[in-house]
C-alpha cells in the first residue's frame, strides 16, 4: 500500500462501463474512485462495457489506479466516435431500446447470473448510469442484500429520455423501484433532479454536478498538435451525436466566417475526435482552408489544448431546457480561462446557470438572427464568456467531497 492508509478490508464494488476507455464520463468515475483509494478505501471495478463479458479489477491504492490509466485510460480513445452517430444510428437505437438491451445487455445478464451462482455479495456499491444496467445490476444485488449500501449515480434520467420510445411505462416503473431502494441517489443537473422528483416523488436525488479536472497535471504533457500563431484558433472537443445539436446553425457559422478576418488574423477551426453528420458536411473541400481534423488524443492532451486555443467552441443540446444535460468537459472548458463560444444555450437550462456563475454572463445563440447579431458586434470575441469567478467551480468540488464522504462515512459505519 502506498500513499494512503486502508481505512476498511472489504472494497467498495463500482458497477460501469465509462472505465473501459476514455469516454465521456470517464473522468468523473475517475474523480470519484481516486478520492475513495486516497482515504483509504478499497475498490472494486466491475467493467460492463462489453457486449458479452464483464473485467474486474481491483485496486488498493491510488498508486495501482494510476497504473490501470495508464495503461487503459491514457491511450487516444478520448472522444472517440461515438455510438450514437452513422447511418444506422436511429434503427439500432430502437431496435435495443425493443429488446431492453440498453438495461439487459449480455454482459449484464451474464454477470446477473454469476451474482446468483457466486451468491456475490457487496457490501457497499456505487453504480453509475448509462447504462442503466449497471444501475438494476446493482439493485439486484441490494435485493438479494438488503444491508448493502446503494449508491446510484445517474448522468440523466433514463425512462425519461427523449430518445425513449418503447415501453415506457414498465421503464418508468423499473426506474422508481430502483431510485427507491437506492441509499444514495446522486444526478448532473438540476433539471434531472426536478424531474426525478417530480415524476416518482421520491425527493431524494442530490445533485452532483461534473467537477473541472485537475489541470496542473497535464503542464507535463507534449502537445499532440500545435496551433498557428497567425490565425484565429477555435478548438472543438469531442463528437456530435445526431439529433442533439444544431448542425445547420454551426454550418451558417462556418460559412460566415469562412472568409472573414478578425484583427487582421483569418479563422481555423479545429476538431478533434470528431464525427457525426456535421463532420461530412465540414470536410467537403470548400472548407479545407478553415476547418482541419484531428483524430481522437487522451484526456491529459485534451486538458493541455483547452488552454492552448484562441476559442473553444461549446453545443449546448438543442432540446427544452437543454436536454437538462451538463456535458462532461462543460467546467473543464471553463476551468482552462480560455473564452468560450457557445450555441444553443437555453434561458435558465443548468448549462447557463454555470456560464453565468463561472463567467458572470451567458450568450445566446439559438438562430440565424442571434448569430448575425453576434457576429456584427464590435470587438464580438472580446464579449465572449471566460471563467471570472473560481468561487463557484470550488463550491461543486467541496459538495463533490461532502457527497463522497457521506458515501464512506456508511462504509466506515
Amino acid at each position: 500500500m502506498t500513499g494512503n492508509t486502508k481505512c476498511c478490508d472489504i472494497p467498495i464494488t463500482v458497477i460501469t462501463s465509462e472505465l473501459r476507455k476514455q469516454t465521456a464520463g470517464t473522468p468523473r468515475l475517475e474523480r470519484l474512485i481516486e478520492y475513495m483509494l486516497t482515504r483509504g478505501f478499497p475498490v472494486e471495478v466491475i467493467n460492463t462495457g462489453y457486449l458479452w463479458s464483464t473485467q474486474i479489477h481491483q485496486f488498493n491504492s491510488i498508486d495501482d489506479f494510476y497504473i490501470y490509466k495508464k495503461i487503459y485510460l491514457s491511450a487516444s480513445t478520448q472522444y472517440k466516435n461515438g455510438s450514437r452517430v452513422g447511418c444506422w444510428n436511429d434503427v439500432l437505437r430502437k431496435c435495443k431500446h425493443f429488446l431492453f438491451i440498453d438495461m439487459l445487455s449480455p454482459a449484464i445478464i451474464i454477470l446477473l447470473v454469476k451474482f446468483l451462482i457466486k451468491k456475490k455479495t457487496c457490501k457497499n456499491i456505487l453504480a453509475s448510469s448509462p447504462s442503466f444496467g449497471n444501475v438494476f445490476s446493482a439493485y439486484f444485488l441490494k435485493c438479494l442484500h438488503p444491508n448493502t449500501f446503494f449508491w446510484c449515480d445517474m448522468r440523466d434520467e433514463w425512462a425519461m429520455h427523449k430518445y425513449i420510445f418503447f415501453h415506457k411505462k414498465l421503464r418508468k416503473y423499473i426506474e422508481k423501484k430502483v431510485f427507491e431502494k437506492s441509499n444514495l441517489l446522486t444526478v448532473a443537473s438540476a433539471a434531472s433532479k426536478n424531474n426525478i422528483d417530480k415524476a416518482y416523488g421520491i425527493n431524494k436525488a442530490v445533485l452532483l454536478y461534473n467537477v473541472s479536472t485537475k489541470q496542473e497535471n497535464s503542464n507535463n504533457e507534449s502537445m499532440s498538435f500545435y496551433f498557428e500563431s497567425d490565425v484565429i484558433n477555435l478548438l472543438y472537443l469531442g463528437t456530435m451525436p445526431d439529433g442533439y445539436y444544431n448542425d445547420e446553425l454551426f454550418i451558417s457559422f462556418v460559412d460566415m466566417i469562412k472568409d472573414r478576418t478578425y484583427r487582421g488574423k483569418r479563422f481555423t477551426i479545429h476538431f478533434v475526435g470528431f464525427s457525426g453528420k456535421l463532420s461530412n458536411v465540414l470536410s467537403n473541400k470548400k472548407y479545407s482552408n478553415l476547418v482541419i481534423f484531428h483524430p481522437a488524443i487522451s484526456h491529459s492532451q485534451a486538458l493541455l489544448v483547452m488552454k492552448k486555443a484562441d476559442v473553444l467552441l461549446f453545443f449546448g443540446v438543442d432540446w427544452a431546457n437543454n436536454g437538462g444535460i451538463v456535458p462532461a468537459k462543460l467546467l473543464e472548458y471553463i476551468t482552462s480561462g480560455t473564452p468560450i463560444l457557445p450555441f444553443s444555450i437555453k434561458n435558465s437550462s443548468d448549462v447557463d446557470f454555470i456560464f453565468k456563475k463561472t463567467c458572470k454572463k451567458s450568450l445566446y445563440i439559438n438562430n440565424l438572427d442571434d448569430l448575425m447579431s453576434f457576429l456584427n458586434m464590435n470587438a464580438y470575441l472580446e464579449q465572449l464568456p471566460c471563467k471570472q469567478d473560481e468561487l463557484f467551480i470550488n463550491e461543486l468540488i467541496v459538495n463533490q467531497q461532502n457527497v463522497l464522504e457521506l458515501f464512506l462515512q456508511n462504509v466506515t459505519n
